[in-house]
């Protein structure tokens, strides 16, 4: 028996699994797992920009996060990963533009606002957008 109760099939059957991993690693990645690891290519960053629904599903939940703890630069930048996983979703364009209002930065938060009419003209939130819209430019005409 080894030390803290940990008997040897125990330990035989851990240093078996870790074996199973390295094994199955290995033979699913071939010999990638020893290559270095090269900058990403322009090809390969073009495919963060593609359509993934999940990914944007989770850049906004994330950004919300960042929003209730007041940091709003953080916020911002994960609704805009939000916005670029999934074009046409106008959801992230509002939560930029209240972030952008919590910052007391009107410029972006009109830009935000109009970006979210022009992709979702009618929507249920159009009647706020366009009444902040307002707001702000009447107070940085003031």
């Amino acid at each position: 028996m080894r030390s803290h109760g940990v008997t040897d099939t125990h330990f035989h059957h851990c240093r078996l699994l870790a074996l199973l991993a390295v094994a199955s690693v290995l033979v699913f990645n071939g010999p990638r797992v020893f290559q270095a690891q090269e900058p990403a290519s322009q090809e390969t960053q073009v495919q963060d920009d593609t359509f993934d629904p999940v990914q944007a599903y989770n850049d906004m939940k994330i950004g919300d996060f960042y929003f209730k703890k007041g940091r709003y630069d953080a916020a911002i930048a994960r609704y805009r990963d939000a916005a670029r996983h999934r074009p046409g979703f106008a959801v992230p364009y509002l939560s930029i533009a209240k972030a952008y209002e919590k910052k007391h930065e009107p410029k972006g938060a009109i830009e935000a606002y109009e970006k979210y009419l022009e992709i979702l003209p009618k929507g249920s939130d159009a009647p706020y957008a366009k009444k902040q819209i307002e707001k702000l430019k009447q107070e940085k005409g003031s």
